[in-house]
């Protein structure tokens, strides 16, 4: 499921990329090619930094985000 981020944000997803109907990925979020998103997996981009700006979280290509695994930082901030 994609859902805008109470910004207004919506989710930008490369049409090669699989994300499971269970899924749920919110705001400012930047899929890109051959990547899947698994089972109930959330990927959340809803919060501002210390300016508040919002800065994206971007899945690279072929990357694999498995079933459950949850992904929520705050902007600006780095997660590998």
């Amino acid at each position: 499921m994609l859902r805008k981020n109470p910004n207004g944000h919506m989710p930008s997803v490369a049409q090669s990329a699989f994300i499971d109907p269970t899924a749920i990925i919110c705001g400012k979020v930047i899929i890109e090619d051959n990547v899947f998103i698994g089972p109930y997996a959330v990927i959340r981009a809803d919060e501002v930094d210390d300016t508040g700006d919002m800065q994206p979280i971007v899945i690279k290509k072929n990357s694999n985000i498995q079933d459950g695994v949850v992904i929520h930082s705050k902007s600006g901030r780095r997660f590998l």
